[in-house]
């Protein structure tokens, strides 16, 4: 087997994830179709856009940026994904990322 950048589900996943960040800001579909078409239509058990939230959109930009520097053009972030990463919106754990969560009181 060849030696390459990023884990397979990671060159896999992660260009999925910032195709449906591409849709979402080109206003092709809304999040929630975006997911619900991965749901329903691919078996996932999180969309792309709910699991980027769930594990932290600071860490899926990190990550993608990643295979951008190693791999080139097509690894490119979605500049929606950076916006929301500058502005603190990092998903679950800051209560807003794609979509809006409520924080609980510790």
């Amino acid at each position: 087997m060849a030696d390459s950048p990023g884990f397979v589900i990671n060159r896999l996943y992660l260009p999925m994830i910032n195709e449906a960040f591409s849709i979402l800001e080109n206003g092709l579909s809304t999040a929630e179709e975006i997911d619900k078409s991965c749901t329903r239509g691919l078996g996932f058990p999180l969309g792309p856009l709910a699991a980027a939230d769930a594990s932290g959109l600071d860490i899926i930009l990190a990550c993608i940026q990643t295979l951008h520097h190693e791999l080139g053009e097509k690894y490119r972030p979605s500049p929606l994904m950076v916006k929301l990463v500058k502005a603190g919106h990092l998903g679950r754990k800051t209560g807003q990322g794609v979509y809006t969560y409520n924080k609980r009181p510790l």
